[in-house]
């Protein structure tokens, strides 16, 4: 049965494609490789100004030249429930960020949540930075 699943849909949002989200106006970007400041290099080449970065990597990830030794202790990132010490920077989709299904596509919904309200608060004391219409994704 889990055969049948994967190849009728193998990813549950699977309709929410690089094409899909590119014109609700998402950039695609490459592999984040170094950052200083606001800057931001992508594996592609490309450079960009960023506010906000919200890191969802999979299960290994390279985490080694990211600079910010207050975000880390021995344990790995330390944050509160994916908001992290670093202004703007958060965590999503992380095994236990804050329950058992955090790390689950269909369990991060609580935690986005509570990201994304800090993320409205943290844009709201940005000064050149104007917040976008809501809009649907459906």
């Amino acid at each position: 049965m889990a055969k049948f699943i994967q190849r009728r849909n193998p990813v549950p949002c699977g309709g929410f494609n690089n094409a899909r989200l590119k014109k609700l106006g998402v950039r695609i970007l490459g592999r984040a490789i170094n950052c200083s400041g606001r800057e931001m290099d992508f594996n592609n080449g490309s450079v960009s100004d960023m506010d906000i970065v919200i890191w969802s990597v999979g299960y290994a990830e390279r985490v080694d030249w990211i600079k910010l030794e207050d975000c880390f202790d021995e344990a790995g990132w330390r944050h509160n429930r994916g908001v992290t010490t670093e202004p703007g920077l958060y965590l999503v989709g992380r095994k236990w960020l804050s329950c058992r299904a955090s790390e689950l596509v269909m369990g991060t919904e609580n935690d986005v949540m509570h990201v994304m309200d800090d993320v409205v608060k943290y844009l709201a004391l940005l000064p050149d930075v104007t917040p976008c219409e809501q809009r649907s994704v459906a």
